[in-house]
């Protein structure tokens, strides 16, 4: 059984070179950006992200995320 992604790949394929969105994000040129897109609930789990990401203490590594939701900051 084959469970298909529900993602087009083709409208989330790079649009723009990744020194460009680090440069946007103020981040360094060997810095890796984690990018988490949802509705930002609970459920999610975006919490755990971000408390794993955190535990890496790693200066190279930033967290971006985005969606819409009542979570929202």
């Amino acid at each position: 059984r084959v469970i298909w992604s529900a993602v087009d790949p083709a409208r989330v394929a790079p649009r723009r070179a990744g020194a460009d969105v680090r440069a946007e994000l103020g981040a360094a040129p060997s810095t890796r950006v984690v990018v988490a897109l949802g509705g930002l609930v609970a459920r999610k789990g975006f919490d755990v992200l971000v408390d794993a990401l955190g535990r890496l203490a790693r200066a190279d590594v930033a967290l971006s995320i985005a969606g819409e939701g009542p979570e929202r900051a």
